[in-house]
């Protein structure tokens, strides 16, 4: 607090609290002495005033304190943001080599994230929860960094081992992700996007009812950007071809209504507009899995 008044010049180590208690304990004595000549007997009345002077120094000690303590907390939280935003600055960078490793084009997860923001901004989610979702978008797939690369290259059917390594990314994905408080509400969605409404996908064979939101918008998004980019083992198809699929998954697979968003964004007429299109042709499984 900046000390102006020509006391504080005076004195520039006094506090405005000290100061305050020292006025006010003159005066005190002062009135007791100008009432104790007027025959008043004051020592009843000094005591009283004592104790109430104590305790307004108290309050106004604490209140300080609690003044010092609130900007100590902003700095804590502030510093804390920093940190966050540090560290998912650091695991966009993994992110990005792993997408190297797994013989993935660069960009793939910040496409995701981008959709999930669109779609959630759609479905009329908190601004808060939309941020959220770019950001789980981004990192959802950061636990295929322990899964070894010959499994993500290979370009034939994985065997059964195989597929139970390449099942353990979302949960591998949480641990990493977990020391960030932030994200602490779009976990399940990370830990879930491959699970399937009825129940058919991994790690832990949920369906519908107990799907969250977040885990059924990164669903839809992961496999539409893993149908319409190349993999080891396809070739991507267009959008048009993808949208198709989804809604051909729908309800078992995906939830239509986010299927539906997603087609808007990208353009794609209504299914009834395109159902006699020679291009939408069904396919002998549903995609199920992204990987």
């Amino acid at each position: 607090m900046k000390k102006s008044n020509w006391l504080f010049t005076i004195l520039p180590d006094v506090t405005h609290t000290t100061l305050a208690v020292a006025l006010s304990t003159v005066g005190i004595l002062l009135l007791s002495l100008a009432l104790a000549l007027t025959g008043w007997n004051t020592v009843g009345m000094l005591i009283s005033l004592v104790i109430g002077l104590i305790t307004v120094r108290t309050v106004m000690v604490v209140y300080w304190s609690s003044q010092d303590m609130h900007s100590r907390s902003v700095e804590l939280i502030e510093s804390a943001r920093a940190a966050e935003e540090h560290y998912i600055s650091v695991l966009q960078r993994i992110v990005r080599f792993a997408e190297l490793r797994q013989g993935r084009d660069i960009g793939r997860s910040e496409r995701v994230g981008n959709l999930c923001e669109d779609i959630a901004r759609r479905m009329s989610l908190p601004k808060r929860q939309c941020h959220l979702m770019n950001l789980a978008g981004q990192l959802h797939d950061i636990g295929l960094l322990t899964v070894p690369e010959y499994i993500l290259k290979k370009s034939s059917q994985l065997n059964g081992n195989e597929f139970i390594s390449i099942t353990k990314h979302p949960e591998a994905s949480c641990e990493i992700l977990r020391p960030l408080a932030m994200l602490d509400e779009v976990l399940d969605g990370i830990r879930h996007h491959h699970e399937r409404l009825n129940g058919s996908g991994y790690p832990d064979g949920l369906n519908s009812p107990n799907l969250s939101v977040h885990a059924k918008i990164l669903a839809v998004c992961d496999v539409y950007e893993a149908m319409t980019h190349d993999r080891p083992h396809r070739r991507a198809i267009s959008s048009l071809d993808a949208v198709s699929e989804l809604r051909r998954c729908c309800p078992e697979g995906f939830d239509a209504d986010i299927v539906e968003i997603l087609a808007d964004i990208k353009h794609i007429p209504v299914l009834e507009e395109i159902m006699g299109d020679a291009q939408l042709k069904p396919k002998p499984e549903p995609v199920y899995a992204s990987n």
